[in-house]
């Protein structure tokens, strides 16, 4: 007790006299200087004791405690450590060290020296409230502001990502790189992803989807999922662009499938699945304006497809199948194309048998009459050329004959000598053996009166077989009737006159047998 008291005495000697105190030392280098029993190898006792405490004072230091030093037991409420007042603040501030450091500088187990250090932690962070559900666990109950705001900045070339998520799991379960869910009831919008651009270089992609690698699974760009059972609209993907000149894309999908790829690839692919009274549509497109698709389709391979439909299509107004640009639907089927050596339509009923049929043609009109058309013939200057009309029972085949129409007008003659010249012929088709039939040989007929005949004998039968229009016969058959009239008549009126001499001839006879018998 003595030596204590010695030392004390000393200590507050030297403290008056020089101001700096030296423990194991008698140069001190500062107010307070302890040195090691061995530097090289000091003992387990070299050291300070900072009081220790389980429990923070339960009143709280003043300005004149500010900087106060305790070392936190761990046995309490406060983590084991070290901890210095901040008065500023009026809390008790930690000194994190290695031991029970909470993040730890990457690929290491020691605390981040500075703020550059790249840094890491094992267990999950919350930030906004006071407990971590997740590895990072964010919690914004403010009126306004971002939960997670990512600002990228720089002019370099390289690629930048706001959030990027890599999911290499092997694993059979759901696996989401975002997933957003909305419990709130309020009115306002929400978006689950908000991408906005308000620069005009590069490309920009609101949402940008790779897939790589072997997987036989299905892959999904884009998938939305919508169970809400209210009648308010609902969009799976809604696109708006306004505001610009250049062309733009609602959605733009581009495919590049292996020349090896056998399996099916969409653009865009809408799979509608609800039983409910509403309608309800895959892919919905409205456009607004002239000269604006709602959907729009292009494929210049010969075989490709811009549009193609598997089942019933539905179309409220006219549709245009044509070349022209814009081209405007004058009817509710408008078919228009420049095409040379073939046809523009084709309707192929692909059954085979004695029941099917190609085209139907059908008017609202319970007894059409002449001034209703089933089919009308036009040319390029949308003047008609012939009809297929009503007779109110039936129909009759209307061709052009207007006189007006008509010049270098000749009656006909010589009917009956080219008629004479004409053959008919009973004979079988050889598709339709023991069916006969009876008619003209093209091939015979052309020469006698080729205004009924088409096609050359030189042509493909199978493409471009002869033709007759039995028809056009019609007038060369009334000239030859007219013509066997006329001979009639003649023939009539000579056979008039032997009646009437032979009337005579038998009235002299009379008188001649008369005379005799007296």
């Amino acid at each position: 007790m003595g030596n204590y008291k010695i030392v004390l005495f000393t200590f507050f000697i030297t403290s008056l006299s020089m101001a700096q105190v030296g423990i194991g030392t008698t140069t001190p280098n500062a107010s307070l200087d302890i040195i090691a029993s061995n530097q090289a190898t000091p003992a387990n006792t070299d050291g300070i004791l900072i009081p220790r405490v389980d429990e923070f004072s339960a009143v709280n230091p003043g300005a004149s405690q500010d900087g106060i030093l305790v070392y936190a037991t761990g046995i309490g409420t406060p983590i084991k450590g070290f901890y210095y007042w901040d008065n500023a603040n009026t809390t008790w501030s930690p000194f994190l060290g290695n031991v029970n450091s909470d993040f730890y500088q990457e690929g290491a187990s020691v605390a981040a020296a500075n703020v550059n250090d790249n840094i890491y932690r094992m267990g999950n962070i919350a930030i906004g409230k006071n407990t971590a559900t997740a590895l990072l666990d964010i919690e914004n109950s403010a009126d306004s502001g971002n939960g997670v705001l990512v600002s990228t900045t720089g002019t370099g070339s390289g690629g930048k990502y706001g959030i990027y998520n890599d999911i290499s799991t092997v694993g059979t379960g759901s696996q989401f790189a975002v997933y957003n869910d909305f419990t709130g009831v309020n009115t306002s919008p929400k978006y689950g992803v908000y991408n906005k651009f308000s620069d005009t270089q590069g490309f920009k992609y609101g949402s940008y989807s790779t897939f790589s690698g072997t997987s036989t699974g299905t892959f999904y760009g884009s998938y939305t999922n919508m169970t809400n059972t209210s009648s308010s609209t609902k969009y799976g993907t809604y696109n708006r662009l306004s505001g610009f000149t250049g062309g733009g894309y609602g959605s733009y999908n581009y495919l590049l499938p292996s020349a090896l790829s056998t399996g099916a690839v969409y653009g865009v692919y809408g799979y509608v699945s609800s039983s409910g009274t509403g309608i309800h549509t895959g892919v919905y497109g409205n456009a607004y304006g002239d000269g604006n698709r709602a959907i729009y389709g292009e494929n210049t391979h010969a075989n490709g497809h811009a549009g193609y439909f598997n089942g019933i299509g539905y179309f409220s107004r006219d549709l245009g199948v044509g070349i022209s640009s814009p081209y405007i639907p004058a009817y509710r089927l408008d078919v228009e194309d420049i095409v040379f050596g073939d046809y523009v339509a084709q309707v192929y009923n692909r059954g085979n048998s004695t029941s099917v049929h190609g085209i139907k043609v059908k008017l609202g009109y319970a007894a059409p009459t002449s001034t209703n058309y089933y089919i009308g013939f036009f040319d390029g200057a949308d003047t008609v050329n012939g009809r297929i009309q009503g007779t109110g029972v039936g129909v009759s085949y209307q061709t052009l004959s207007d006189q007006r129409l008509k010049t270098n007008i000749k009656e006909v003659k010589n009917a009956l000598g080219i008629i004479n010249k004409i053959h008919p012929k009973n004979y079988e088709y050889k598709e339709l053996r023991g069916k006969i039939e009876m008619g003209f040989l093209a091939q015979e007929l052309q020469p006698v009166y080729p205004q009924a005949v088409s096609g050359s004998p030189d042509s493909d039968v199978t493409k471009e077989p002869m033709m007759v229009d039995y028809s056009r016969l019609t007038p060369l058959l009334t000239a030859g009737i007219k013509e066997l009239n006329e001979k009639v008549e003649v023939l009539t009126e000579e056979n008039k006159m032997l009646k009437e001499q032979l009337s005579k001839y038998e009235q002299l006879e009379k008188r001649l047998q008369t005379l005799e018998q007296k």
